[in-house]
């Protein structure tokens, strides 16, 4: 046997000391283990549907995302306009060349023609006019991306804020995973531990009676009310219920009908709620709350 299998043996050993002590002879009734095992299957449910909310919200962060989101839309629109304003660059430089090209050449005396002059002076001046456009619209991409290095800076700050946070609640949420599957190992080895001590057929019929039922095989009244179908029940079964070796059934909707649990807590005769601590799962009342 390894460790595990024996930690295993230990919690279960306890459990079914502290349920003895606590129940005795009521405890070991049939129909007390049956409700039992529906509190624990009522709380598995509700951790697994806890579970998956919690994996869910885990698996995703739409804040985060649409901040990411948008500081790749304005990277990828900070990196046209870069690559709009090295296209003009190069053309600014180009005229540029060309123009010193063409003044140089207007003053070396290789042109001597007065018409040749003029068409090349003429040429110069709208090259120029082109070379100024050039380097205004150099000047326009240039405002327009020192606004976009504002807004990414912004955005990045916001990310990073964010994906801090994100962090935070992550192993906050991460955290709370482990608690709930924790005990809902605990709740699963009681469970195990009950159905140990009842005939394999009982146990049988509460699951196939539970599967038909929407999850509830066993239930119990409140007054005269079934708290499942919310039906009146006929005194007389009322009075049959108090006797726990008996199982009664609710008229209405055929489920189980099983007096309410007691707290587990030595020498308490309050109702107990299913309860989970780091070791073990037991029924305590609200003052003995573990």
């Amino acid at each position: 046997m390894n460790l595990s299998d024996y930690n295993r043996v230990l919690i279960r050993s306890s459990i079914y000391d502290v349920l003895i002590e606590a129940y005795g002879s009521h405890y070991m009734s049939k129909i007390n283990k049956l409700m039992k095992l529906q509190h624990y299957d009522n709380a598995l449910e509700s951790i697994g549907d806890e579970l998956k909310a919690l994996e869910k919200k885990l698996s995703k962060n739409e804040r985060l995302e649409a901040v990411q989101k948008q500081l790749a839309e304005i990277s990828e629109e900070q990196a046209s306009h870069i690559k709009k304003m090295q296209a003009v660059e190069i053309k600014t430089t180009e005229m540029g060349d060309r123009i010193k090209k063409e003044e140089a050449q207007l003053y070396d005396g290789t042109i001597t023609n007065a018409k040749d002059l003029e068409n090349l002076q003429n040429e110069i001046k709208r090259h120029k006019n082109l070379y100024s456009s050039f380097e205004d619209e150099e000047l326009e991409l240039l405002s327009v991306l020192e606004e976009l290095d504002a807004t990414i800076l912004t955005i990045s700050t916001e990310e990073e804020k964010e994906r801090s946070e994100w962090e935070r609640i992550s192993q906050e949420l991460k955290s709370t995973i482990t608690s709930l599957e924790n005990n809902s190992t605990l709740i699963k080895l009681a469970k195990e531990t009950d159905s140990d001590t009842l005939d394999n057929e009982t146990v049988k019929d509460y699951e196939e009676l539970r599967a038909r039922k929407d999850g509830v095989a066993v239930t119990h009244i409140q007054g005269n009310t079934c708290v499942s179908c919310y039906l009146s029940i006929p005194d007389a079964l009322k009075r049959r219920i108090t006797t726990a070796e008996n199982t009664n059934y609710c008229p209405n909707c055929k489920r189980i009908i099983a007096p309410q649990l007691q707290c587990t807590h030595k020498g308490c005769t309050e109702i107990g709620a299913l309860q989970i601590n780091q070791t073990t799962a037991e029924f305590r009342c609200t003052q003995h709350a573990i």
